[in-house]
């Protein structure tokens, strides 16, 4: 069995904790979001409401939010494969 590289195993940290910042962003923005609605609903969903709009703007960083991901996962695991290589001598 071979060493690991130091900086990749850094490299697994660092996107590890970015994926778990990402997640609580994803959290605290579907709690936003569902605020909105309920205010929203309570102005009886009014077309001229900035609600709406917030909404709006609130799902798409929502997307782009699941869209990072989405990316640092599939980092990850090509980090975690890396390391499994190196550890077994690939």
């Amino acid at each position: 069995m071979s060493e690991v590289s130091m900086e990749t195993v850094i490299k697994g940290k660092h996107q590890s904790d970015l994926l778990k910042h990402l997640e609580k962003i994803g959290i605290s923005l579907m709690s936003q979001r569902e605020d909105l609605l309920e205010q929203w609903e309570k102005e009886g969903h009014k077309e001229e409401s900035i609600f709406e709009d917030d909404i709006k703007f609130v799902e798409e960083l929502m997307n782009r939010n699941e869209e990072l991901m989405f990316d640092v996962k599939v980092e990850l695991i090509t980090i975690m494969d890396k390391i499994h290589h190196q550890k077994m001598g690939y």
